[in-house]
């Protein structure tokens, strides 16, 4: 979603986080530093957290329950301005991907317009940087 809104190559990646005694990063903290906006990212397989989306901007926030799933957001801004938005649901999962890629494949597309291979390959460096910062490497999985 931060990549989303604010551009899949930030400045700065820089992340904390621990290992679990299997090694798979058990919580981590990332945080993506653009020329003008910084995301602040958590994750955890160890601590029950509420997966609430929170998007903080000059004119208020948009708020999105259950972000992977989620089938409502809140817009709220300075001025008191309040709405809901009501999402269909569709299912969980990749659902929404499977369906845009059977779509693209349907019209002999070779990638997708929304999500570009430039991207994916943007996200993989990202998640690489993550990996490194917090002491993750591939020779570890291989020990489990």
């Amino acid at each position: 979603l931060a990549l989303d809104v604010l551009g899949y190559v930030p400045k700065l990646v820089s992340s904390v986080g621990n290992l679990t005694h299997t090694d798979v990063d058990g919580h981590t903290v990332t945080i993506l530093n653009y020329d003008d906006a910084i995301a602040v990212l958590t994750c955890s397989i160890n601590l029950d957290m509420n997966h609430t989306a929170i998007l903080y901007g000059n004119e208020g926030t948009i708020t999105m329950p259950m972000h992977w799933k989620a089938q409502e957001f809140f817009i709220e801004k300075k001025d008191g301005y309040q709405e809901k938005i009501t999402l269909p649901y569709m299912d969980t999962g990749y659902y929404h991907e499977i369906m845009a890629m059977s779509d693209d494949i349907k019209n002999g597309k070779l990638h997708s317009d929304f999500h570009t291979p430039m991207q994916s390959l943007a996200i993989s460096k990202i998640i690489d940087h993550i990996l490194d910062d917090i002491g993750y490497t591939p020779e570890l999985s291989i020990n489990i």
